[in-house]
C-alpha cells in the first residue's frame, strides 16, 4: 500500500491512493480521508472485500482491477466521482452492489469481468460529463467482455453521454433496454460483436449522435430501435452482421 495525504478536518486527501491487499483495504479507515482528490486505486487478487471503505464520499478517479470481490457494498457513501469509474478483470464480481448512492461519474469502463450479471446499482447517474477533453475525462461509456451480463439494466436514467459509447462483445447481451433514456451521444456510438443480441430495441429516443457503427454483431436481424434517430453528422457503418438483410424502417 502506499498513499501520502493531507488530512484536515473535511477529510480530504490530495495524493493518489492505491490499495494492493485486504490489509490495505482494511487499514485504510484510520487515514480518515472521505474525499480523495488524487484518487484510488483499488488492485489485487487477495481483495475479497471493501467494507472499511464505507466513509468515502467523492473521488477523483475509481479503478477497481484483478480483485476478488463479488460485490463493491463497502462503497455505499460513494455518491460523486469527477473521473473515471473503471471496473475490470474482477473475475467473481457478480453486481454493483455498494454504488446505489453514486449520481455523478465522468467516464464508465465495465470492461472483462467474467461473472457480473447486474448493474442495476447505477440507476442515479444521469449523464456523463466530459470534465476536461484533454485528459481521459472525456464523459465516454465502454460496456465490453462481460460473458454473463444480459442487459443493461440500471442505466435507463442516463439521458446524454458527452463521449463516446461503446457496447463490444457482450455474448449473452439480449437487448438495450437499458438506454432507454438515451438522447444524445456527442461522439460515436459503436455495437460490435455482441453476437445474441437481434436488434436495438431500447433505443427510441436516441436522436443525435456523432457517428454509428453496426459491427460484427452475428445475430443482428434488425434495426428496430433507431426510429427517432434522425442527426448522425459523420456518417454511419453498418459491416459484418451475417443476418442482417435490410435496414428497412431506418432511414436518416
Amino acid at each position: 500500500m502506499f498513499y501520502f495525504f493531507i488530512n484536515n478536518a473535511s477529510g480530504q486527501c490530495n495524493s493518489l491512493v492505491s490499495l494492493t491487499s485486504q490489509f490495505d483495504v482494511d487499514h485504510f479507515a484510520g487515514t480518515g480521508c472521505t474525499n480523495l482528490k488524487g484518487g484510488l486505486y483499488i488492485n489485487g487478487s487477495g481483495i475479497t472485500n471493501l467494507d472499511s471503505l464505507y466513509k468515502i464520499t467523492h473521488v477523483k478517479n475509481l479503478y477497481i482491477s484483478g480483485t476478488f470481490l463479488s460485490d463493491l457494498s463497502g462503497l455505499k457513501s460513494l455518491d460523486s466521482i469527477d473521473g473515471t469509474l473503471g471496473i475490470s478483470e474482477n473475475g467473481l464480481l457478480l453486481n454493483l452492489n455498494g454504488l446505489q448512492k453514486l449520481s455523478a461519474v465522468g467516464s464508465l469502463y465495465i470492461w472483462q469481468n467474467p461473472q457480473i450479471a447486474d448493474i442495476t446499482q447505477l440507476s442515479k447517474i444521469t449523464h456523463t460529463t466530459a470534465v476536461d477533453t484533454s485528459s481521459d475525462i472525456d464523459g465516454r461509456i465502454w460496456i465490453g467482455y462481460n460473458q454473463l451480463l444480459s442487459d443493461l439494466d440500471g442505466l435507463q436514467n442516463i439521458t446524454r453521454i458527452d463521449g463516446e459509447l461503446n457496447i463490444e462483445s457482450n455474448p449473452s447481451l439480449e437487448n438495450l433496454f437499458g438506454f432507454s433514456g438515451l438522447q444524445t451521444v456527442r461522439k460515436y456510438l459503436a455495437i460490435q460483436k455482441n453476437n445474441t443480441l437481434s436488434n436495438l430495441n431500447g433505443l427510441e429516443n436516441l436522436l443525435s449522435v456523432r457517428e454509428l457503427k453496426i459491427l460484427n454483431n452475428e445475430g443482428m436481424t434488425s434495426l428496430r430501435g433507431l426510429s427517432n434517430l434522425s442527426h448522425v453528422p459523420e456518417g454511419v457503418s453498418i459491416n459484418f452482421n451475417p443476418a442482417l438483410t435490410s435496414v428497412e424502417g431506418w432511414i436518416i
